[in-house]
């Protein structure tokens, strides 16, 4: 599976509330890979940062992530398409 798909499934299983501590963990993917998605994941779907005392990080991605993720894809698609 692609690193954004592992994210996004361990993102639902964690109740859409991470870090990229918490991804690295639980995906066993390289740091670097991990954040760069992330943030990518947490632009594309608007996702909310919350910033701790500490400065620790938390992504909170909205409840239809999925929707939002596969509707991105099929509007990549058909821009694709009409461009051809």
């Amino acid at each position: 599976a692609s690193t954004r798909r592992q994210l996004l499934a361990e993102i639902s299983s964690m109740d859409r509330r991470v870090t990229i501590p918490d991804m690295v963990a639980k995906t066993g993917l390289p740091l670097a890979a991990v954040s760069t998605a992330l943030n990518d994941l947490a632009y594309e779907l608007r996702a909310e940062l919350d910033v701790t005392d500490t400065g620790q990080i938390y992504y909170r991605f909205p409840k239809d992530l999925h929707y939002r993720y596969f509707s991105n894809r099929l509007l990549e698609i058909a821009y694709r398409a009409w461009l051809t």
